[in-house]
């Protein structure tokens, strides 16, 4: 069984959470950029051939934060697998968004379930 202090715990969930804002706020930044790109575009009259490349880079960035998040999730799921197996299993540190919460013996069946299907 892993010993991990209380505060630990909680330092690392509340960085897990900090960290899932973070990449969805730059994702909310990246599609307002995009936006602003098409309508700049069509309000200038822009050619297709002038816009492209930067409707090519702000989606390719997109696409970076997005797996970053996918990424992010799959942290999330080996830190609730290493939780559940230490002294902390039954503490509720609260859950980022989309994350279920679980305690006790459920928080391991719940990991070892979202491992499985990773």
């Amino acid at each position: 069984m892993h010993k991990i202090e209380d505060n630990n715990g909680q330092i690392v969930a509340s960085d897990v959470q900090k960290g899932l804002r973070s990449i969805d706020a730059a994702i909310t930044d990246n599609l307002t950029l995009t936006n602003s790109i098409l309508q700049v575009s069509e309000a200038s009259a822009l050619p297709v051939s002038t816009s492209q490349g930067l409707l090519r880079s702000t989606t390719a960035a997109l696409n970076g934060f997005v797996e970053g998040r996918e990424q992010m999730a799959r942290t999330i799921k080996q830190l609730s697998k290493i939780q559940a197996e230490s002294n902390l299993r039954t503490v509720s540190f609260g859950c980022p968004n989309g994350i279920h919460q679980v305690t006790g013996s459920a928080i391991e069946d719940q990991a070892n379930a979202d491992l499985a299907d990773s």
